[in-house]
């Protein structure tokens, strides 16, 4: 990246960060919504889905999918959902104000509708004549940008510094942005890369010309619309990343409180001195055919709703916190490699393994990672994100001329 290029992205973080609270603030108190609903809503069962039509779309249908979510409001709350004229996502909500189209209707990228569910990835276009014959109101769902564009208008007003008339994006996939800002350009076909989040994924590029298929119940791996045109991402997601390793902290938090020990600290000081001890505690319990074995899959899977977590091996010699902490982590890690087959990853040509997210800053994901995949791991730095990826696609596909002026 030139310096220029680099200082202009600087700069439009800078701008956005330093007022980004205050205004997301205000958007969201100027118009009505609904409550916020997430990938980590859980309300729609395995029989609710079952019940639901079969789209056509190489991507399975979960819970927590923005569709899912609607559809199951259409059937228990109809008069609700019809307080409403349009659906999509905060990145949605947030373009759609900035560009001053609160009345018209939402402009969505093939990033998020392709996490929403009844999404053709191929066509780039919703499955309307199926949810029409369920009777679902498909004038909720938004327009789909046009591929091969990421412009989505541009801004109506003064926001965070900048200036009206600058071009605003479609809100890009979380996931997409992350790969983006860490995956270097020339190394794209021998990478993967592996971000540890509240979740975690395993991810890697096809090559140019692969077409996805409709999905089998039990695929761990599914393929979403990468920023490159007609390019798609294989991806490895698990329900169960960072916030496995959470429900430790939590459980601890909770133990000194029932035990009744004061420590004078509030729950995010006392939550931050637990992350900090039980990692390294864990880097100093060694991994070997004596240590407890726990697999984390405290949420199911979304190929294996129904699977739930486990201890064994228990002895009394393995059951120390650094050893719990220890596991944790490599059950992480086990979890989503066994979400990859071997073959899959030779047949990709993948040589490294590139870490970001959480594995930045946690020497314990990175011991483990480097054991369980027998590749050279790269860690990314601990700015290097979404955030940044976002910014990244901004100024190389959307921007050239604002980025250089």
């Amino acid at each position: 990246m030139n310096k220029n290029k680099m200082y202009k992205l600087l700069q439009i973080l800078f701008q956005v960060w330093q007022f980004l609270d205050k205004c997301m603030e205000f958007l969201w108190n100027s118009v009505n919504h609904s409550p916020l609903y997430t990938w980590q809503d859980n309300r729609c069962d395995a029989a609710f889905l079952t019940s639901l039509p079969t789209p056509l779309s190489n991507l399975r249908l979960s819970s927590g999918h923005g569709c899912a979510t609607l559809l199951w409001l259409h059937r228990y709350h109809p008069k609700y959902l019809k307080h409403f004229n349009r659906a999509g996502t905060l990145a949605d909500f947030l373009v759609s104000r900035l560009c001053g189209r609160v009345e018209n209707q939402v402009v969505m990228s093939a990033h998020n509708a392709a996490s929403w569910g009844y999404f053709d990835c191929i066509t780039r276009c919703w499955n309307k004549n199926i949810l029409s014959s369920y009777g679902f109101p498909v004038e909720l769902l938004p327009d789909i940008q046009p591929s091969g564009q990421l412009i989505a208008g541009s801004l109506g007003d003064i926001f965070c510094g900048l200036q009206p008339g600058v071009p605003v994006t479609s809100g890009l996939g979380d996931l997409q942005c992350a790969v983006y800002s860490c995956l270097p350009s020339g190394s794209e076909s021998n990478s993967a890369v592996i971000n540890i989040g509240t979740s975690a994924q395993l991810v890697f590029l096809m090559p140019e010309g692969f077409i996805p298929s409709a999905p089998e119940p039990t695929d761990s791996m599914e393929y979403f619309p990468y920023v490159v045109q007609g390019r798609y991402l294989a991806v490895a997601a698990t329900l169960n990343g960072g916030n496995a390793l959470r429900c430790l902290v939590l459980t601890i938090r909770d133990w000194i409180k029932d035990i009744g020990v004061e420590n004078g600290k509030n729950d995010a000081d006392l939550e931050s001195i637990i992350y900090s001890r039980i990692n390294q505690l864990a880097l100093g319990s060694p991994s070997d055919e004596d240590s407890l074995i726990v697999s984390p899959t405290f949420l199911g899977e979304r190929h294996a709703p129904s699977v739930k977590g486990s201890i064994s091996n228990i002895q009394c010699a393995n059951a120390s916190l650094g050893g719990v902490s220890r596991a944790i982590h490599k059950g992480i890690i086990d979890n989503l490699k066994s979400m990859v087959p071997n073959q899959l990853l030779i047949e990709a040509g993948i040589r490294r393994i590139i870490g970001c997210g959480q594995i930045a800053t946690n020497y314990v994901y990175q011991e483990e990672i480097s054991r369980t995949f027998d590749l050279p791991l790269h860690v990314s730095s601990p700015y290097v994100g979404s955030e940044l990826g976002a910014a990244l696609i901004y100024l190389d596909f959307c921007c050239d001329k604002y980025a250089d002026g």
